[in-house]
């Protein structure tokens, strides 16, 4: 029997919540800080790595329900995560946006199989309007507009 995300076991930094849970993975301080407190302040539970090798470890400690990575990173590039990531389980159809300043398409759409390809840089409300269609409001009944305060 198939589980979908919202079935999923939690632990380690993804704890059983009824908040969606997103980690986000970008060597650039400023764009993961900004990633992260955007989707904060929509309701969203957020972790963050600087490199793909961090975010292994976070993602086998518990899966998210959305994985958003840079591609070119330090010590492991979003390449080698993704294909870390299917060679688990419970990680192979984690959904993922890859975010990066390459053109997002042919070898590089094929290689890493996103569910969304964005290019740098891109607006905060195109990345939150994608966050949501792929898993829905921040917590059940808890839609909330672009950059709307707590």
């Amino acid at each position: 029997m198939s589980r979908n995300r919202t079935e999923r076991p939690r632990h380690g930094p993804f704890l059983q919540s009824s908040m969606r849970e997103i980690l986000i993975v970008d060597d650039d301080d400023d764009l993961r800080e900004t990633m992260a407190n955007v989707l904060s302040a929509n309701g969203f539970r957020v972790q963050t790595a600087s490199n793909g090798r961090d975010a292994l470890a976070q993602l086998q400690a518990g899966a998210p329900d959305l994985l958003i990575t840079d591609v070119m990173m330090p010590n492991m590039d979003g390449w080698e995560l993704r294909e870390a990531m299917r060679s688990h389980v419970e990680l192979s159809n984690l959904p993922v946006i890859v975010i990066s300043a390459l053109e997002p398409r042919g070898a590089l759409l094929e290689a890493l199989r996103p569910a969304v390809a964005m290019r740098k840089p891109f607006a905060l409300e195109r990345l939150l309007q994608h966050v949501r269609a792929l898993v829905g409001p921040a917590k059940p009944g808890g839609l909330r507009r672009f950059g709307a305060g707590k």
